[in-house]
């Protein structure tokens, strides 16, 4: 004996849809949309009134005018306050750190007539360090290219 009673499929929300559409469109016979998808007309009565009842859900959400701005908890904001508040200390902090080692560099140098360069030349350079070192092996030249790659703002 043959087993007449198919397994009803369940249709996706996108399949619904389309049924939807298609049923809705003009001069479309419904009986065969119907019967292209296997379907009967109390499954399209059902799939129109899914369709209304979440196009009525959804629509009652979204209120005309302003939207609010979204509310932050007290304790998060109070979190991210004192974040921000240790961020900007220790971005004073490595300020100064980069003022006195950019000056300490500055000061280790000499007046540049009186610098030799790295190959000894006794005319000296601007980029050469009094010791014989380059201004870009100074710490606060590196502190510097930091800065320049990394941009405030």
């Amino acid at each position: 004996m043959e087993n007449s009673s198919k397994k009803r499929r369940r249709l996706s929300a996108e399949e619904k849809w389309s049924i939807y559409q298609e049923c809705e469109q003009s001069g479309v016979k419904i009986g065969e949309v119907l019967r292209k998808h296997g379907l009967y007309s109390s499954d399209l009565q059902l799939i129109r009134r899914e369709v209304k009842e979440a196009a009525l859900e959804r629509l009652s959400r979204s209120r005309p005018g302003r939207k609010k701005a979204a509310v932050v908890p007290v304790e998060e904001r109070d979190q991210l306050k004192r974040e921000l508040e240790e961020k900007e200390k220790a971005l004073a902090e490595l300020s100064v750190m980069f003022t006195t080692l950019k000056k300490k560099c500055t000061w280790n140098r000499g007046p540049v007539s009186k610098r030799p360069t790295a190959t000894g030349d006794p005319t000296g350079s601007p980029a050469d360090h009094r010791y014989g070192k380059r201004v870009r092996d100074c710490p606060a030249h590196h502190l510097q290219l930091a800065a320049d790659q990394y941009p405030q703002g």
